[in-house]
């Protein structure tokens, strides 16, 4: 979902769409109609959803990961570093906003990638310092997206609840 959000104003330019017609309907927007002159208001509305959705993928990733034993460390950290990244191109999505909109890449500069995947390790044995990186990371993007004009951060109808895996089912 993260990666979709990102490339949307690609895939657009593309004539790619992966965005729910639902979303579209309610907002009278087609694809094509993406960020058009005078309809970015309502691009933004019809994203709103998948992003706050996306942020709620990213918690329960948190606590999936937490889930995982302590002593599979590598497994944590195979988890936890993608996840990292993808908050923080969440960041950038909702940070950005004027680019995505303009059909500019919104990417991790190589400095960004590999600072979160030094961050991943320290923090991989730690539960809480996992959720804490994650919470971080979703309430920062929360905060100041909440400051952009037009900006509503409905639940998103359907979205997933985090569950917790049992030692038995974790890798």
């Amino acid at each position: 979902l993260t990666n979709i959000l990102r490339d949307v104003s690609a895939d657009a330019a593309q004539n790619r769409n992966h965005i729910p017609r639902e979303l579209w309907e309610r907002e009278g927007l087609a694809p094509e109609d993406l960020f058009s002159p005078g309809r970015e208001r309502e691009s933004w509305a019809v994203l709103e959803p998948l992003l706050a959705e996306a942020h709620e993928n990213a918690r329960a990733a948190a606590e999936y990961v937490a889930s995982l034993p302590r002593r599979s460390l590598r497994a944590r950290l195979f988890c936890l570093t993608p996840l990292l990244h993808a908050c923080k191109t969440l960041s950038h999505i909702e940070h950005r906003r004027k680019r995505l909109a303009r059909g500019s890449a919104v990417r991790m500069s190589r400095w960004e990638v590999y600072g979160l995947t030094l961050v991943a390790a320290p923090i991989s044995p730690s539960n809480a310092a996992i959720r804490a990186a994650v919470e971080a990371r979703t309430l920062a993007t929360s905060r100041s997206a909440h400051s952009s004009p037009g900006w509503s951060r409905a639940a998103p109808s359907g979205s997933i609840k985090p569950a917790r895996a049992s030692r038995a089912t974790a890798i």
